[in-house]
């Protein structure tokens, strides 16, 4: 497949195609264009191959790396397949994506399936596959919220579900307060959001993307108050950064 001849906004790098997404070079690894999510490292590899002579990246040692059954280790594999499913099974359902769900989509996913399934095997575990499946989705679960066992803490949201199990979504955008950022990687973000949103005051909601699209080249995001006071769609809630100066 040819690489696309797009340009990522916020990056300004050129963009590639494979399986119908597009992927671009950050410098040290390659990230999906829409979500700034690292692809699985399956993906990472195809990627390389095909165009890593396009964007000077560098060799990789080819020593073999053993796979491990340690949940760690796994989730480095797994995790990004599943935070991937998450983000499209929510842009179809608008729902938070259930526990099973997610275990469902790793059984039928062929390179997930395969990965844990070689892991499977080298444990003792005497209960099924299909157990030992959703238990990673529960690791997930119960460390995403540690920087030390999870690369996903600000990328999704939690919730208990009516069946007692978890559920997510994504959270929507990780901007911190008094950070700096482009103007174009913020309007990416909004625009992704608004569709999840509901028709509810849809048209403020876009009335105040158009002002933030038609801002400086960087902003600087500064909520104030509560609720739509703190939201990063509200352009009340960014700055000029050069200034100062609230964009509304």
């Amino acid at each position: 497949m040819r690489p696309g001849k797009r340009r990522n906004r916020m990056s300004n790098k050129e963009t590639f195609e494979l399986d119908g997404r597009s992927y671009y070079w950050s410098g040290d690894a390659w990230l999906n264009a829409q979500t700034y999510i690292k692809p699985p490292g399956v993906v990472q590899q195809e990627l390389s191959r095909r165009y890593g002579h396009r964007v000077n990246k560098p060799e990789t040692s080819r020593k073999k790396q053993r796979l491990t059954a340690e949940s760690k280790g796994i989730q480095k594999t797994i995790g990004p397949i599943i935070v991937d499913f998450i983000y499209q099974r929510y842009a179809e359902t608008h729902d938070y994506v259930s526990r099973d769900e997610i275990r469902d989509y790793l059984l039928s996913h062929p390179e997930a399936s395969a990965f844990l399934r070689e892991a499977y095997e080298q444990t003792e575990e005497k209960r099924t596959f299909e157990w030992y499946v959703g238990n990673q989705v529960d690791w997930l679960s119960a460390n995403y919220e540690n920087p030390d066992r999870s690369e996903f803490e600000h990328l999704l949201e939690k919730v208990d579900l009516a069946d007692g199990k978890k559920g997510y979504r994504p959270q929507w955008h990780s901007f911190a307060e008094g950070t700096v950022y482009f103007r174009d990687e913020v309007v990416d973000a909004i625009e992704r959001w608004l569709p999840g949103t509901g028709r509810e005051k849809r048209e403020g909601k876009e009335a105040n993307l158009a002002i933030i699209a038609q801002g400086p080249e960087k902003i600087r995001f500064m909520p104030q108050g509560e609720g739509w006071g703190r939201s990063a769609g509200n352009a009340a809630c960014w700055v000029d950064a050069a200034t100062g100066e609230r964009l509304k």
